[in-house]
């Protein structure tokens, strides 16, 4: 048992192009949010919707399985973390953070592949549709 009673993340089921409710797959409860820096609702699913990524207070993003609810990786920022995006293809994962960074992480790994210094506090960030490229923003100013 992974300590997480109800399912973390919802899927919407869609038939003959009418839209049914979500069903719920894995939710985190409230003590067990807190313990996991998910203070904030911030997160991305991976293109393969196997993979959640959170961004949280606690300076941190994660990596969950988004059926079992398991942490596969965690990233270190030196700040709050306000924004994660996995890349179209989903092998990375970029994170902004109030320590003024962007950085790339390889999925797989969860090594550190690029840190992009932004000056101020990064509360944005989202890839281009090829993902050649990053858009962030920060304070004043958009990169």
């Amino acid at each position: 048992m992974n300590g997480f009673s109800r399912p973390l993340a919802t899927r919407a089921t869609r038939s003959s192009g009418i839209s049914k409710p979500a069903r719920c797959v894995r939710e985190f409860p409230t003590a067990a949010r807190k313990t996991a820096g998910l203070d904030q609702d911030v997160l991305d699913f991976s293109p393969s919707e196997n993979v959640l990524a959170t961004a949280g207070p606690d300076a941190t993003a994660r990596l969950w399985d988004a059926v079992n609810g398991r942490e596969l990786h965690r990233f270190a920022h030196d700040g709050t973390v306000n924004a994660v995006s996995f890349a179209p293809v989903g092998r990375q994962l970029a994170s902004a953070s109030e320590d003024g960074s962007v950085r790339l992480w390889d999925v797989g790994s969860g090594r550190e592949l690029a840190r992009l210094l932004h000056g101020e506090a990064v509360v944005w960030l989202g890839f281009s549709p090829s993902g050649n490229y990053i858009a962030s923003i920060g304070g004043r100013s958009a990169r």
